[in-house]
């Protein structure tokens, strides 16, 4: 039912990656078995043409799915420290990971062109929506407030606390150095850059472009001037900032 209901909302998939659990490869049977049930050829034919390949790891070996993998681990600590022994209803839970989804595939992956004038970057959501995501922005709740009785309120108070504690463990992972052992490219002028800022807005991720490097005595830039898009300029050491790969070269 659960792959149902993405098929529903995202589309058929041509090719489906996951994990080997047993969840997954009956699930996987079941559709393949489904098919060779149909009694209209016609209909077995062109599902047939439409079979979705499922590719799946190697048992006991997690770390095949590495991406994604880490994705879902961060997000389901965050949901875990944050809900706790707290019992919510099945709506206001549905809610609240449905949008904790949205600002997931909202996260810049690459920089999406060579304009200085672009500073939209490419993210999951360009590939499911074929646009960044156009979420709502997110209302205004009073952390004074313990007890909210109405749900909307509880669930964005949820989500709230769920990005800024998912922000916090997962920018780090963004901006990993090797010191002393390996030497890595400086950052240029014009290179897409996000601010690692880990009191960002929710849904909000700062993208600037390098308006000037400021390097060391041994050359090596240790800071930067930054421009946003609303023309902005801060500087900022390169370890509070994490450079989008240019697409051409991905």
């Amino acid at each position: 039912m659960a792959f149902t209901r993405f098929v529903s909302r995202r589309g058929a998939p041509t090719d489906v990656f996951s994990d080997n659990g047993t969840n997954l490869t009956a699930g996987e049977r079941e559709l393949r078995e489904a098919v060779t049930r149909l009694n209209d050829v016609k209909i077995a034919d062109q599902l047939a043409r439409k079979e979705i390949r499922w590719h799946f790891s190697p048992p006991a070996a997690p770390h095949f799915g590495g991406v994604w993998e880490r994705l879902v681990r961060s997000c389901k600590e965050a949901l875990r420290a944050i809900l706790g022994q707290q019992t919510v209803k099945e709506e206001t839970f549905a809610t609240v990971v449905i949008e904790v989804e949205g600002l997931l595939n909202n996260r810049p992956l690459t920089d999406l062109g060579a304009d200085p004038q672009e500073f939209e970057p490419l993210t999951p959501n360009h590939f499911l929506l074929g646009r960044p995501n156009p979420h709502l922005p997110a209302d205004v709740i009073d952390p004074e407030i313990k007890c909210l009785r109405r749900r909307w309120f509880h669930a964005q108070q949820i989500v709230d606390q769920v990005w800024s504690r998912w922000l916090r463990e997962y920018l780090p992972t963004l901006t990993t150095r090797n010191k002393w052992t390996r030497s890595q490219n400086n950052l240029e002028v014009n290179d897409m850059v996000l601010m690692v800022d880990p009191k960002s807005p929710r849904g909000h991720w700062p993208i600037c472009r390098v308006a000037k490097v400021l390097p060391g005595s041994d050359g090596v830039v240790r800071a930067a001037e930054i421009v946003t898009k609303s023309g902005k300029t801060y500087t900022r050491p390169v370890v509070r900032l994490c450079r989008l790969e240019a697409l051409s070269a991905a």
